[in-house]
């Protein structure tokens, strides 16, 4: 899936370059966004961009253990009144704001206060703080794992399969996430990257992306936070400061570098001692 934003001149140069590869492609407009367009990616047939598997797929039958656990709460809840929303609201509730944050009020056509019941009750029921990137993270990384058409593991991984549930460390420390991660941030960490643009990446990950205490710890400008952002959203070709966001796939990455390799993760000098790269636990 292809998605298409920005100014309608620049929407029309995009379509131009794609539907000259996919002729016939359908484009589908954002029910939330007005400047953004949808177009699904080329079949097996034609040329398509080569992208990063998802990371569900690539953890394999593990990733959905862990999900459903974790999911467990949202999918045993029973809505007490006729008009509170069920477990399938909530799931959807929970992928929607995911997605959409708060525009996630014209997606599911609800009012605003009952999006924030919803998030408070689904917060309640996982034990979350979705205020924390970790806690959005574990979340985004459970929702389309338990969807997703998870393929046998890799042989090794055949025996463990179902027999202990792993937790979110053992799942980032697999050897093929590990590769997945670097590919997550090899265009911020090329050569002929400025170092300053993957230390604020990861530095802007590990305080929960909030632009101010980045700065602090960085010793710049909360402006030049936003340019350095800016520029590995060029570089990673996809968006941070807005949504759907990858903001969550870049923890995830992160996260599964500094288990695999710390000292080779980029890090400012002075780490804040109340950053945490810990995916909450299952169940």
């Amino acid at each position: 899936m292809y998605v298409i934003e920005g100014p309608p001149r620049v929407r029309g140069r995009l379509l131009g370059k794609l539907t000259d590869v996919a002729e016939g492609a359908w484009i589908v407009p954002c029910p939330v966004y007005a400047d953004r367009l949808f177009m699904p990616a080329p079949g097996d047939s034609a040329p398509a961009p080569v992208w990063p598997p998802d990371l569900a797929l690539t953890i394999g039958l593990a990733a959905a253990a862990w999900a459903e656990a974790f999911l467990s709460p949202i999918r045993a809840h029973r809505a007490r009144r006729a008009q509170d929303p069920d477990s399938a609201e909530l799931l959807a509730t929970a992928a929607s704001w995911r997605s959409f944050h708060a525009r996630a009020t014209a997606h599911l056509t609800i009012h605003r206060n009952s999006l924030t019941a919803r998030l408070t009750c689904i917060q309640e029921l996982l034990g979350l703080d979705l205020h924390r990137l970790a806690d959005q993270a574990a979340r985004a990384l459970a929702l389309p794992t338990t969807a997703a058409d998870i393929p046998p593991p890799p042989e090794g991984d055949a025996a463990q399969a179902g027999k202990t549930l792993p937790t979110s460390d053992e799942l980032l420390s697999l050897p093929r996430v590990g590769t997945w991660a670097q590919q997550q941030f090899r265009p911020v960490t090329a050569p002929d990257v400025l170092a300053c643009i993957a230390e604020t990446l990861a530095t802007w990950l590990r305080l929960d992306a909030r632009i101010d205490p980045t700065a602090t710890a960085l010793s710049i400008s909360a402006s030049a936070v936003r340019k350095r952002l800016t520029r590995s959203e060029a570089l990673l070709e996809r968006s941070l400061l807005r949504s759907p966001s990858a903001i969550h796939d870049q923890w995830l990455a992160l996260c599964a570098l500094e288990l695999a390799a710390p000292a080779e993760v980029p890090r400012h000098r002075r780490p804040n001692p109340q950053s945490t790269m810990t995916l909450p636990a299952a169940g």
